[in-house]
């Protein structure tokens, strides 16, 4: 079997580092080795696996053996942070009110598409920060208010949250 850590790109089974033996004896110098659709294809892009017919072919003998073996990508591990909305509204008496998050890069600190259902508040939290007097409100959040669940190439780990909030001047 052959693993490689999802990075967007088409990997195969790299027949080159096929090794095969008879008898306990090396015998890459006297086989061709090639490698054939087991009925998913040959390369795989996403997270997951596909086997595939691996077969050595003797060079002068007319033997042929097979087997199958397995592509294997695996998630890569993303780091994240968490930014709740923060906002500044001007002051009018009643309950305002700022909620959501967007989860963001640490390095650049860009916007990440992160599928749905793949980082969410755990029950019983919410990403809102309200109030009427004229002060500031934190949303409260911290890492152990989000779950984070497996997605198909990311296993995603929140480095932190941002202080959030909500000011009425």
């Amino acid at each position: 079997d052959q693993h490689y850590t999802y990075d967007g790109k088409a990997h195969e089974f790299d027949a080159s580092k096929a090794s095969i033996s008879v008898l306990g004896l090396p015998a890459n110098e006297y086989f061709d080795i090639t490698v054939e659709d087991n009925g998913q294809g040959l390369n795989i892009t996403d997270a997951g696996e596909i086997t595939v017919k691996v077969v050595a072919k003797s060079r002068s003998l007319g033997i042929e053996l097979s087997t199958t073996a397995k592509v294997i990508v695996d998630p890569v591990e993303r780091h994240v942070v968490i930014k709740g909305n923060t906002d500044t509204k001007t002051y009018n008496g009643e309950e305002q009110s700022v909620a959501g998050f967007t989860v963001v890069d640490p390095v650049d600190d860009s916007a990440i598409a992160v599928p749905e259902g793949s980082i969410t508040l755990v029950d019983g939290k919410t990403a809102e920060a309200k109030g009427t007097d004229a002060t500031k409100y934190a949303m409260g959040l911290s890492k152990d208010s989000f779950s984070v669940a497996p997605a198909k190439n990311y296993t995603y780990v929140i480095d932190a949250v941002s202080y959030t909030h909500l000011t009425l001047p």
